[in-house]
Protein backbone atom coordinates (compact mmCIF):
# COMPACT_ATOMS: atom_id res chain seq x y z
CA UNK A 1 0.00 0.00 0.00
CA UNK A 2 1.43 3.35 -0.68
CA UNK A 3 -0.17 6.38 0.93
CA UNK A 4 -0.38 10.36 -1.02
CA UNK A 5 -0.79 13.31 0.55
CA UNK A 6 -3.87 14.96 -1.36
CA UNK A 7 -3.90 18.84 -1.09
CA UNK A 8 -6.41 19.10 2.15
CA UNK A 9 -3.69 17.31 4.08
CA UNK A 10 -5.29 14.22 4.13
CA UNK A 11 -3.77 10.21 3.35
CA UNK A 12 -5.29 8.60 0.26
CA UNK A 13 -4.56 4.70 -0.53
CA UNK A 14 -3.17 4.73 -3.83
CA UNK A 15 -3.37 1.07 -5.11
CA UNK A 16 -0.09 -0.40 -6.76
CA UNK A 17 -0.20 -1.14 -10.58
CA UNK A 18 -0.93 -4.93 -11.24
CA UNK A 19 1.77 -6.75 -12.36
CA UNK A 20 2.00 -7.85 -15.89
CA UNK A 21 3.09 -11.53 -16.25
CA UNK A 22 6.44 -11.85 -17.88
CA UNK A 23 6.24 -12.80 -21.60
CA UNK A 24 6.86 -16.08 -22.14
CA UNK A 25 10.16 -17.51 -23.96
CA UNK A 26 10.26 -19.91 -26.87
CA UNK A 27 12.25 -22.90 -24.60
CA UNK A 28 9.33 -21.79 -21.97
CA UNK A 29 6.13 -22.53 -24.32
CA UNK A 30 7.64 -25.28 -25.81
CA UNK A 31 8.05 -27.12 -22.59
CA UNK A 32 4.42 -26.28 -22.10
CA UNK A 33 3.91 -27.85 -25.18
CA UNK A 34 5.68 -31.06 -24.52
CA UNK A 35 4.28 -31.39 -21.14
CA UNK A 36 0.58 -31.08 -22.29
CA UNK A 37 0.77 -33.49 -25.11
CA UNK A 38 2.03 -35.87 -22.23
CA UNK A 39 -0.81 -35.98 -20.70
CA UNK A 40 -3.54 -34.99 -23.42
CA UNK A 41 -5.64 -38.08 -23.35
CA UNK A 42 -6.07 -37.41 -19.69
CA UNK A 43 -8.37 -34.31 -20.37
CA UNK A 44 -11.34 -34.37 -20.88
CA UNK A 45 -14.31 -31.96 -21.96
CA UNK A 46 -15.49 -31.35 -17.61
CA UNK A 47 -13.66 -28.44 -16.29
CA UNK A 48 -12.20 -31.34 -13.65
CA UNK A 49 -8.77 -30.96 -15.07
CA UNK A 50 -7.18 -28.46 -12.77
CA UNK A 51 -4.92 -31.65 -11.11
CA UNK A 52 -3.66 -31.94 -14.59
CA UNK A 53 -2.42 -28.34 -14.84
CA UNK A 54 -1.03 -28.09 -11.60
CA UNK A 55 1.19 -30.79 -12.93
CA UNK A 56 1.98 -29.24 -15.57
CA UNK A 57 3.21 -26.49 -13.84
CA UNK A 58 5.34 -28.31 -10.92
CA UNK A 59 7.04 -29.62 -14.24
CA UNK A 60 7.67 -26.13 -15.31
CA UNK A 61 9.12 -25.24 -12.39
CA UNK A 62 11.21 -28.16 -12.86
CA UNK A 63 12.67 -26.67 -15.57
CA UNK A 64 12.87 -23.18 -13.93
CA UNK A 65 9.79 -22.03 -15.59
CA UNK A 66 7.91 -20.10 -12.52
CA UNK A 67 4.65 -20.50 -14.53
CA UNK A 68 1.40 -21.31 -11.75
CA UNK A 69 -1.03 -23.45 -13.09
CA UNK A 70 -3.45 -20.36 -14.46
CA UNK A 71 -0.59 -19.04 -16.16
CA UNK A 72 -0.29 -22.70 -17.93
CA UNK A 73 -3.86 -22.83 -18.93
CA UNK A 74 -3.98 -19.64 -20.17
CA UNK A 75 -1.38 -20.05 -22.12
CA UNK A 76 -2.65 -22.96 -23.92
CA UNK A 77 -6.02 -21.58 -24.48
CA UNK A 78 -4.18 -18.65 -25.76
CA UNK A 79 -1.84 -20.57 -28.36
CA UNK A 80 -4.97 -23.05 -29.31
CA UNK A 81 -6.43 -19.36 -30.30
CA UNK A 82 -4.00 -18.50 -32.28
CA UNK A 83 -3.63 -22.08 -33.49
CA UNK A 84 -7.09 -21.74 -35.08
CA UNK A 85 -6.88 -18.27 -36.09
CA UNK A 86 -3.79 -18.82 -38.05
CA UNK A 87 -5.57 -21.90 -39.89
CA UNK A 88 -8.43 -20.19 -41.30
CA UNK A 89 -6.08 -18.07 -43.24
CA UNK A 90 -3.62 -19.08 -45.66
CA UNK A 91 -2.26 -22.43 -45.10
CA UNK A 92 1.41 -21.72 -46.68
CA UNK A 93 1.62 -18.54 -44.78
CA UNK A 94 0.17 -20.18 -41.46
CA UNK A 95 3.34 -22.24 -40.07
CA UNK A 96 5.27 -19.11 -40.75
CA UNK A 97 2.91 -16.41 -38.34
CA UNK A 98 2.34 -18.73 -35.58
CA UNK A 99 5.99 -20.62 -34.22
CA UNK A 100 3.98 -23.20 -32.37
CA UNK A 101 2.27 -24.27 -35.25
CA UNK A 102 3.52 -27.38 -36.57
CA UNK A 103 3.48 -28.66 -32.58
CA UNK A 104 -0.09 -27.78 -32.46
CA UNK A 105 -1.15 -29.50 -35.58
CA UNK A 106 0.35 -32.36 -34.60
CA UNK A 107 -0.99 -32.85 -31.38
CA UNK A 108 -4.64 -32.00 -32.82
CA UNK A 109 -3.76 -34.56 -35.33
CA UNK A 110 -3.16 -37.03 -33.05
CA UNK A 111 -5.57 -36.29 -30.53
CA UNK A 112 -7.97 -37.41 -33.45
CA UNK A 113 -6.46 -40.61 -34.55
CA UNK A 114 -6.31 -41.85 -31.25
CA UNK A 115 -9.48 -40.49 -29.88
CA UNK A 116 -10.24 -39.54 -26.17
CA UNK A 117 -8.86 -40.63 -22.79
CA UNK A 118 -5.97 -42.70 -24.79
CA UNK A 119 -2.91 -43.20 -22.55
CA UNK A 120 -0.31 -40.80 -23.84
CA UNK A 121 2.51 -42.48 -26.25
CA UNK A 122 4.60 -39.80 -26.92
CA UNK A 123 6.41 -38.92 -23.76
CA UNK A 124 6.76 -41.81 -20.81
CA UNK A 125 7.92 -40.30 -18.04
CA UNK A 126 7.24 -40.53 -14.47
CA UNK A 127 5.05 -37.77 -14.73
CA UNK A 128 2.67 -39.24 -17.01
CA UNK A 129 2.91 -42.40 -14.29
CA UNK A 130 2.08 -40.48 -11.64
CA UNK A 131 -0.90 -39.42 -13.06
CA UNK A 132 -2.35 -43.07 -13.56
CA UNK A 133 -1.20 -43.94 -10.09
Amino acid sequence: MILGDSSGGEDHEVKAPKKRAETWVQKETRSLIIFRREVDGLFNTSKLNKHLWDQISAKMREKGFDRSATMCTNKWRNLLKEFKKAKHQDRCSASAKMSYYKELEELLRDRSKNGPLQEPQLFKSRFVYSIFR
